[in-house]
């Protein structure tokens, strides 16, 4: 049944439809949402938020005494319709009156199938606009999600915002807003709201729309047994030793390749050992979708052998092997379009040769080149000593302190006497055998109060036996493999000195310590 009311009929309950009077007639709209307010003699219809092709029919009942002249006591208002029409009615001792029913439908919806709530991977753009009455209209917008909230205000009112891969902000008109942290859009859920910037001010707030995002996606996070790298866990963006472009080209030292606003590259990077299975996860990040993935990522390879040992709606567990002869393979993960990358470097197994020598007897159980050979994996690179462990070297000017003098440092003095031995079978040993390694453990201690030194580039390790501990060795190696360089601001990387967690080898580390020529 209908009834007449005023303007507090906006809550009747769902199924009726709303009615309002404005003292001549009384006009109904079937469909519940849409709210029905006098404004004198004219009535406006207030219909946010509903679909594009809404229509709704609208009955004008004349008052008692009162005869409808136009229009029809029933006509239809919205998407192909009319939004506006005059009624008029007369009456037969009074002046006859009119005025004006007024639709205002409005809308949000994104270029994703013209749908509203959306669910997009990460590397689609998006782009929301605003309607009223069908016609593109000026809207302020709030977006939230993710912990962060960015707004629009009246001298920013746009008709359009846009997210892309690298920002999220309004394109239309032209100005600078971008929401809060969120330069990089992040995998998650997200609530786009938007209030009409034109409506009439008497009015405020009546036509709003909101609307739900999720960013889902999907992201290489791990692999083994070689090496994997993401790039976390740099703090300082731009502070690196090598630099390469996605496609692996040595570039000008940028923060593009750790990422200055993530904090990781623009992909992950993978290693393995050429005939050797790999593998990696590829983790599907989807929580809050408004509907189900109708299908699993598509994983796809041109230059791998790979297959799926393990699937699940949450991750792929991905083993892959490359050919003999191919130093670089790639993993794609795709729903649609392209959302994750693996580039895998692939390597012939190196076993570099060690030779160690205690210096008067000095000796440490720290000396395990197991625990490099599992570091060095990372760039499928192993160490082996060749001689019997500790091969002795009596040397009688050796110091209680290392440290520089005048003619050079005590280092190179020791480096020099074995090089020149030719009685206690040391120097003999390295002519005979061409070691890519050779360890002095060292009584006493370092003038820096150093574990041990690597020479840059070479050959030589110097390590102190009072100090040493199992990733001293390691470190001096990368010296000798990478050069001078400590990479303080990498807090996992091999070659920081501060960190008591770092044992991470990277990308270009990688391709540094095969490839010493690139």
């Amino acid at each position: 049944m209908k009834r007449a009311i005023m303007i507090v009929a906006a809550g009747m309950m769902a199924g009726m439809a709303l009615d309002a009077d404005a003292g001549y007639v009384t006009v109904t709209c079937d469909e519940p949402k849409v709210k029905v307010v006098p404004d004198g003699n004219d009535f406006k219809l207030f219909a946010p938020g509903l679909p594009e092709n809404f229509t709704t029919k609208v009955t004008v009942t004349p008052h008692p005494d009162w005869i409808l002249v136009k229009p029809s006591s029933s006509f239809l208002m919205g998407s192909g319709e009319i939004y506006e029409t005059e009624y008029e009615v007369r009456h037969a001792t009074e002046p006859n009156s009119k005025g004006k029913i007024s639709l205002f439908h409005y809308y949000i919806k994104s270029n994703i199938n013209n749908e509203k709530n959306i669910d997009v991977p990460t590397e689609v753009e998006v782009t929301y606009t605003a309607y009223k009455n069908g016609s593109e209209c000026f809207s302020n917008w709030t977006v939230t999600g993710n912990g962060v909230e960015g707004k629009s205000d009246g001298s920013k009112k746009a008709i359009t915002i846009n997210f892309s891969e690298s920002y999220w902000g309004i394109l239309s008109p032209t100005c600078q807003w971008f929401i809060g942290d969120m330069q990089t859009p992040k995998v998650g859920a997200y609530t786009i709201d938007a209030v009409d910037a034109d409506e009439p001010v008497a009015y405020p707030d009546e036509l709003t729309d909101k609307a739900k995002m999720v960013v889902f996606g999907a992201d290489f996070t791990s692999g083994s047994p070689y090496g994997f790298d993401n790039y976390t866990h740099w703090t300082i963006p731009g502070a690196k030793m090598y630099a390469f472009d996605r496609t692996g080209y040595e570039v000008a030292k940028t923060n593009d390749y750790y990422g200055a606003q993530t904090g990781r590259c623009m992909y992950p990077y993978a290693s393995v050992q050429e005939n050797e299975l790999g593998d990696s996860y590829l983790t599907i990040s989807k929580s809050g979708l408004n509907k189900p993935l109708d299908k699993l990522f598509d994983i796809d390879s041109t230059t791998l052998n790979w297959h799926f040992p393990a699937q699940t709606e949450e991750s792929t567990v991905i083993d892959f092997e490359a050919s003999p002869g191919r130093s670089e393979g790639k993993l794609t993960a795709k729903y649609g379009t392209l959302v994750a990358e693996l580039p895998i470097l692939t390597f012939p197994l190196q076993t570099r040769s060690v030779l160690v020598i205690s210096v008067n007897g000095a000796q440490s159980d720290a000396i395990n080149l197991e625990t490099a050979s599992e570091i060095f994996m990372q760039a499928v690179t192993v160490f082996e000593e060749l001689a019997f462990p500790g091969m002795p070297f009596d040397y009688p000017d050796a110091p209680p302190i290392w440290g520089h003098h005048d003619n050079g440092s005590d280092w190179l003095d020791v480096q020099n006497a074995i090089i020149a031995d030719d009685d206690q079978g040391v120097g003999q040993e390295l002519k005979d055998n061409n070691y890519d390694h050779i360890v002095l453990i060292l009584p006493g201690t370092d003038e820096t109060q150093a574990y041990g030194r690597g020479d840059a580039n070479g050959k030589f390790v110097y390590l102190y036996s009072s100090t040493i501990n199992q990733r001293t060795l390691p470190h001096e190696f990368g010296h000798n493999l990478l050069g001078e360089s400590h990479e303080d601001p990498d807090l996992y990387n091999l070659m920081n000195v501060g960190s008591a967690r770092r044992n991470l080898l990277r990308y270009g580390q990688w391709k540094k310590i095969n490839r010493p020529n690139l």
